[in-house]
């Protein structure tokens, strides 16, 4: 008995030792990836993402006034802890004079992807042991490598930054060793989550009724979980202080308002069942059919799973609350892999039964379409490319004068209505809004000395009368926001991040430069 023991154990090593090591080398695989994505994915998914926290932090090194903030500064709703992080890193930057607001931008998404490659392989190393041998490489593989996660995991964003925080709360609360410890860590971890994202407090609270009702932790850990909660909560209101002026509560704030008095749904309604459209859809309806699937049957057969616990109250209440957008559902991606696992395991001794070929020949379409969907994602701007655009005019043109004319919300330099990007501010920079075609080549002013550009959707570049425009106008593509191969793929799938490409132009006919 004892000789077979110590067989088994000689077997099992060298396998533990394989999945640490590859564990190790995809990670630096994965850092390699993300750092691509970060440096090809410039902009930002929502402005959300730039106009409450770069231009935030811009309240502080004096390229912002309060009047020129969102409305969600006045009402003083927002946290400031992710702001703070910006105005740190961009005063690092700046005492190796480093001071190109788009090296900045690069900056802030390969901090995230740094930070997001170091927890997830922290959590992946946490779980593994909870994987059959067999099953570690492939959940290594899913945890960096579905095809979202190398452009989510650079957005500096508030989604992104708390489902990090809350992923590495969960990975603690798994470890045994040093358990008061881990528990004060994860707690602080919980509360940055919450700080960063106030609607991360139900999943906190899946979290934390799981502990206590399906673990049944002891009541010190409890005092310790919550002490880590305090401190971090104590660190938020600091941080608020200093940025507002005041004592300030902004999560109380952002209650009243966006719940109290639902200033959310003037942005916009949706029916309850909007996010099982938007995972069917984004995730392309091969690949979102399967995570829904999953989903369903983990909620069903694993209802004491601490997946369960911690999404499902997540989920519901983004069901409910009338505004709706898929960011929100942003911080559950990192456990995507793990629900995917936990679905195999349920399912495992029926697909077991399938032959080899059949069980290979249904796994390459999502191989395939996840390769594909990764590449893309992975070398394209954010959005509709307003800031590959942006990055473009200033290192072509850098400080000479340019003059741009662009139609309907296609000024790459304004997002939203009455806002403007200070962050990416040229010197020399005119712009003019095009109402109708024939505004394209009558503009005073057209005859200075100016570069003269236009900026503009590529469906607006195709209608007739506009691109009769164009030609008349002697005006030629310069650029476009995103690279034509993927506006090819485009055609096929709708995205996460489908919005119709920004297209640059350069006038070389007449007096134009």
């Amino acid at each position: 008995m004892f000789k077979k023991m110590l067989y088994l154990i000689s077997l099992i090593i060298p396998i533990l030792m394989f999945a640490r090591r590859f564990l190790f080398y995809t990670a630096l695989v994965a850092l390699i990836i993300f750092g691509i994505a970060a440096y090809n994915c410039q902009g930002y998914y929502h402005p959300d993402e730039h106009y409450q926290i770069i231009e935030f932090a811009g309240l502080k090194t004096g390229t912002n006034s309060g009047l020129q903030l969102p409305w969600e500064y006045a009402a003083q709703v927002r946290p400031s802890l992710q702001p703070y992080l910006c105005l740190f890193v961009f005063r690092s930057l700046a005492l190796v004079n480093v001071a190109d607001p788009y090296q900045c931008a690069f900056a802030l998404r390969m901090l995230t992807a740094i930070v997001a490659v170091l927890i997830v392989s922290f959590f992946v190393h946490t779980y593994m042991p909870a994987q059959h041998r067999n099953k570690q490489v492939v959940f290594i593989l899913l945890s960096f490598f579905l095809w979202y996660m190398p452009y989510l995991s650079t957005r500096f964003s508030s989604e992104i930054w708390a489902g990090l925080s809350f992923l590495l709360a969960v990975a603690l609360v798994k470890r045994n060793n040093h358990a008061n410890r881990n528990y004060i860590i994860a707690g602080f971890c919980m509360g940055l989550a919450f700080l960063f994202r106030y609607q991360m407090a139900f999943m906190i609270g899946g979290l934390i009724l799981w502990l206590l009702i399906v673990r049944r932790i002891s009541l010190s850990l409890f005092l310790f979980l919550s002490l880590g909660n305090i401190i971090a909560l104590l660190l938020g209101g600091i941080s608020d202080y200093f940025f507002y002026g005041n004592i300030v509560f902004p999560y109380v704030n952002y209650f009243e308002v966006n719940i109290l008095h639902d200033v959310a749904s003037k942005f916009g309604v949706s029916p309850w069942y909007y996010y099982l459209q938007y995972i069917y859809y984004s995730m392309y309806p091969l690949c979102g059919t399967l995570v829904l699937a999953c989903l369903l049957l983990v909620i069903i057969r694993r209802p004491k799973s601490i997946f369960t616990w911690m999404l499902l109250p997540f989920l519901l209440v983004h069901f409910i609350v009338p505004h709706k957008e898929g960011r929100f559902l942003f911080p559950l991606i990192y456990f995507v892999p793990s629900v995917l696992m936990l679905s195999y395991d349920i399912l495992q001794g029926g697909i077991q039964k399938l032959p080899r070929f059949l069980r290979i020949g249904l796994a390459m379409p999502f191989l395939f379409v996840n390769a594909l969907a990764m590449g893309a994602t992975t070398m394209k701007a954010a959005g509709n490319g307003r800031k590959n655009i942006c990055q473009y005019i200033h290192q072509r043109y850098g400080s000479q004068c340019v003059l741009i004319r662009y139609t309907y919300r296609s000024n790459p330099y304004n997002t939203w209505f009455g806002l403007e990007e200070n962050f990416y501010r040229e010197k020399c920079l005119r712009s003019r809004e095009i109402v109708f075609f024939g505004q394209l080549n009558r503009y005073p002013g057209s005859n200075d000395d100016c570069i003269q550009l236009v900026t503009m959707s590529r469906r607006d570049a195709q209608e007739r009368m506009m691109s009769g425009a164009l030609i008349k106008g002697g005006w030629e593509l310069e650029k476009s926001g995103i690279p034509q191969w993927i506006q090819y793929l485009q055609q096929y799938y709708q995205g996460y991040d489908l919005e119709e490409p920004l297209q640059l132009y350069k006038r070389i006919a007449g007096n134009g430069k």
